[in-house]
């Protein structure tokens, strides 16, 4: 077993308030804190990235990683079941089992994570974009959803708990947009209030944008639940994080006129699922400058205010932010041509405000559908500015970093097929077996540090 711990844990840095904890950090080893100075990878191709067979999506995601280290980052966030018809197996309704390459495709990337010394934060489901029937049933339907932990979940985190490139697990990106606002609140109104929420952070960016399928709110805190259940029984090394669209679902105290509450509390979350150890570690939020036709941040927004003005009971991550916003994408130019901040002093003033990581978007930039993703100008901007920096004739500069060479995980030899297209070949010769043929590595479980 290494010495090494699996991945980030919490430490309480301060307490305010009598015994409530307000002030909390990631830490890689005890005492030591942790930034994540991180991107969005999030998906190389839609869809096929952890069920195909070639080696495309891996190669690519080897690219991005030499990208992140070289410019100072630390961390990436990557999307799993982007398509979970693909990735999944179904009988009828219900989930049987992964797709056969997910597992060891998962195993490649962190094998990769590994080599680059990089650590992967792994994001389950999209609540987005769904748009099949089935999909959107494991939000809604409780049978499908024991199907689903049992069959897909458990074996997933078993698989994968030993390594120490895995940052953390999230539950889903932004499951806001399957939120039905027209629904009410529950009976106790201490879980929030659907249709108050529809008013925040203002209607430049409302809650529930997903028109195939929106569900309760209850339905939506249920899979939460019982999805980080079944990830920490089967992993009890590793933290869990949950990506919200806004300040407004994850906030323990009211913000200015909008009524912003925390949708994902441990209290609610056990209500509506039930599993006591079914509850967020991390607090993740997302943030694009909406106002204003895309020239502004909302002044609540974690842009603007510290990571403790939430509240929240743990570390706080900015988990995607651009300072870029085209509300119809038609294409066009990466660069932040409305909004004038850039995000170099972004992600450090991030730091400086108690954020335990700073994910700009995105690796994968295609402007002619995504409205908030950068150049890689800007991505390696932020990186940049809060890497590790020494001392120079010429000042303090971003530590150099001297890149290993590319890895060789398995049968994956990427630098070799990089060179044989170089060279015309083509893409289908690129293809390697990728048979997984290494044991995980065994790291420490998870450390629990009470607060002070």
């Amino acid at each position: 077993m290494s010495d090494r711990p699996c991945g980030p844990f919490v430490r309480a840095a301060r307490k305010v308030q009598g015994t409530r904890v307000y002030g909390w950090r990631l830490e890689s080893e005890p005492g030591t804190p942790l930034f994540l100075n991180g991107l969005n990878l999030a998906w190389i191709r839609w869809g096929q990235d952890f069920v195909a067979s070639d080696s495309t999506s891996i190669c690519a995601m080897e690219e991005a990683m030499r990208f992140l280290v070289q410019n100072g980052g630390n961390a990436m966030r990557v999307w799993v079941f982007t398509e979970p018809l693909q990735s999944l197996v179904f009988e009828g309704p219900r989930v049987v089992g992964l797709g056969s390459r997910v597992i060891p495709n998962c195993m490649l990337l962190l094998e990769l994570a590994l080599h680059y010394g990089v650590t992967i934060v792994l994001t389950l489901f999209n609540g987005a974009v769904e748009r099949d029937y089935r999909a959107c049933q494991l939000f809604r339907d409780e049978q499908i959803l024991t199907s689903l932990v049992d069959a897909a979940i458990k074996p997933l985190a078993a698989a994968l708990k030993g390594y120490e490139s895995l940052a953390m697990w999230e539950v889903a990106n932004e499951i806001e947009g399957l939120l039905d606002t027209t629904s009410p609140a529950d009976a106790h109104g201490m879980c929030g209030d659907p249709r108050a929420i529809s008013q925040c952070p203002g209607p430049s960016n409302p809650a529930g944008w997903n028109s195939n399928c929106r569900y309760p709110l209850r339905s939506l805190q249920r899979f939460v639940n019982r999805v980080a259940a079944t990830l920490k029984g089967a992993d009890e090394h590793h933290l869990v994080t949950l990506g919200a669209w806004s300040w407004c679902a994850m906030s323990e105290v009211p913000l200015g006129r909008e009524s912003s509450s925390n949708f994902w509390s441990s209290a609610c979350l056990i209500g509506a699922g039930g599993q006591a150890n079914g509850t967020i570690d991390v607090w993740q939020l997302h943030e694009y400058p909406k106002d204003g036709q895309g020239t502004t941040f909302h002044p609540n927004s974690p842009a603007l205010s510290a990571a403790s003005t939430y509240r929240l009971p743990g570390p706080v991550l900015i988990g995607e932010i651009s300072n870029r916003w085209v509300e119809t994408p038609r294409g066009g130019s990466a660069s932040p041509t409305m909004h004038s901040q850039p995000l170099g002093p972004m992600s450090s003033l991030a730091q400086a405000r108690g954020y335990a990581g700073f994910f700009s978007w995105a690796w994968t930039c295609d402007t002619r559908y995504d409205g908030g993703c950068v150049g890689r100008d800007q991505l390696a901007q932020a990186l940049k500015t809060t890497a590790p920096r020494v001392e120079t004739p010429a000042g303090w500069e971003p530590g150099s970093v001297q890149l290993p060479g590319y890895a060789t995980v398995g049968d994956l030899k990427c630098e070799a097929c990089k060179a044989e297209k170089a060279h015309g070949g083509a893409v289908h010769s690129c293809r390697a077996p990728m048979f997984v043929r290494w044991a995980p590595r065994q790291c420490q479980p998870r450390q629990t540090v009470p607060p002070p």
